[in-house]
């Protein structure tokens, strides 16, 4: 079922949401299972994708509205990987220089233009790290899907603290 959803989405003229839903107490909510299910990195992927694609859309209209507006906004993108463990991370980059609307994701890549081009990639930090140690630099635009502005970036303590891998 969750490869059928797949290939509907992807063969319509407009988005569409492949993550499965269920009717729980009159209310729908999302439906999951264990990590150990064997089909927790199908659910996990359908998830994401749903994700990707409001965001994918949401990105759109954001760089039209702020590009007739004349604002400078980074309106940072929402990507995933495939893990070898067959699992999927997403993640999304805030660069040093500008104002970046962060989407909600499991990473944070952040990024300095101003740096040597093989050192622009400072690291990769877990969003809810990122939010402990410098949440205070987030401001929640209430936007569907969720998106942070952040005008600031994190401090060289608070990047150190934070960034666990160097590279995605």
């Amino acid at each position: 079922m969750l490869k059928h959803a797949e290939e509907i989405v992807q063969t319509k003229p407009r988005p569409m949401n492949p993550a499965p839903l269920i009717l729980k107490d009159g209310k729908v909510a999302d439906f999951s299972v264990g990590e150990n299910s064997p089909i927790s990195n199908d659910v996990e992927r359908a998830k994401k994708t749903s994700a990707l694609i409001y965001y994918q859309q949401q990105t759109e209209n954001l760089m039209k509205l702020y590009e007739q507006k004349g604002k400078d906004i980074f309106i940072a993108k929402y990507a995933l990987n495939q893990l070898e463990t067959g699992g999927y991370e997403s993640y999304s980059v805030w660069s040093k220089t500008v104002p970046t609307l962060l989407p909600k994701a499991d990473l944070i890549a952040f990024f300095d233009p101003t740096k040597p081009e093989s050192q622009r990639t400072l690291g990769l930090a877990k969003w809810d790290d990122v939010l402990r140690i410098a949440g205070d630099l987030f401001l929640d635009t209430q936007m569907f899907p969720a998106r942070f502005y952040v005008s600031k970036f994190p401090s060289g303590e608070q990047l150190a603290a934070v960034i666990q891998r160097p590279r995605l």
